[in-house]
């Protein structure tokens, strides 16, 4: 919701007084905001209540939540973003997901984050299983995907620049890359790197036994993706080609003037954006794609 104009002024302790936001736009009602639009020109993901993915249609705003929990933490708005693999979740496509070397690759019976079984399980004792995709010198890329452990207890991710038969990041157990937990054992795996010079092709590994005991047996992967940018965006679903989400395109339209801006994230980490010059169609450059609550307040006054 929107709370009107307010020229207050509040108190804290101590008697020190403090301005109160002219207009505050809740984001954490399950609904756009009234004073805000978004339009987004097709679908994209979000976690529903039930903590797994759903696929809302265009213009439809999205709800950024805790996939452990129903709880709201405000809207998903993200920039458009590609996916770079072919295949995000059958990697039995061998042309692209190659295991040379011993490993098995099957569908998984498992539930996947989306609530279907279209994840793939990786098996076997030794070996390991990599994609090639392009790549250009000095970009940075986020190599992402969704693991369950089967009776494997050690996931190894690496990438490897093709062109210069070098790692770029040699295998590593995915602890130290874990980000979202979701229920029923899956946990999402990210890793930003950047492209070195003259690296042109790039192989990204989502799993490497390397005869390591710990990485032996059966493993769960879904929603594989290599994006541009230091940050793993929602899933991109591929199959076949790779693919984008477009950009949600987030506006305030009832307010103009220069104003202070504050931007609660769903982190509850804070933004302050001074002396901005607000129209109508103004929308505040986002420092995270979940966003709790944006306040505006007399020019001047968080400056």
């Amino acid at each position: 919701m929107m709370i009107g104009l307010d020229h207050s002024i509040a108190t804290l302790a101590g008697g020190r007084p403090a301005a109160r936001a002219l207009a505050s736009f809740d984001c954490t009602t399950g609904s756009l905001p009234a004073g805000l639009s978004l339009t987004r020109a097709g679908p994209a993901p979000q976690i529903g209540a039930t903590g797994l993915f759903a696929t809302v249609g265009a213009d439809t705003a999205r709800l950024a939540r805790d996939p452990l929990s129903p709880v709201i933490l405000g809207l998903l708005i993200e920039a458009a973003a590609s996916n770079r693999l072919p295949y995000s979740h059958d990697l039995t496509q061998a042309a692209v997901w190659q295991s040379p070397n011993g490993l098995t690759i099957s569908a998984s019976t498992e539930t996947s984050p989306d609530g279907t079984t279209n994840a793939s399980m990786v098996s076997g004792s030794d070996g390991f299983l990599y994609a090639l995709i392009p790549a250009t010198p000095g970009e940075t890329l986020t190599f992402s995907y969704y693991r369950k452990f089967g009776t494997a207890s050690e996931n190894r991710l690496a990438v490897y620049n093709q062109t210069a038969l070098s790692f770029i990041t040699s295998a590593t157990p995915t602890t130290a890359y874990e980000t979202d937990i979701h229920g029923n054992g899956w946990t999402r795996i990210a890793h930003a790197f950047t492209v070195p010079a003259g690296c042109t092709e790039i192989r990204v590994y989502p799993h490497r036994v390397d005869s390591m005991p710990a990485a032996a047996g059966t493993i769960h992967l879904w929603g594989l993706q290599v994006e541009q940018g230091s940050n793993a965006s929602s899933p991109i679903h591929t199959s076949g080609a790779p693919a984008t989400r477009a950009a949600d395109i987030a506006a305030l339209e009832t307010l103009s003037g220069t104003y202070d801006v504050r931007l609660t994230y769903g982190d509850m980490s804070v933004g302050v954006l001074p002396d901005q010059e607000i129209t109508p169609g103004w929308w505040p450059p986002l420092g995270k794609a979940q966003l709790r609550r944006i306040e505006v307040f007399s020019n001047g006054v968080l400056g």
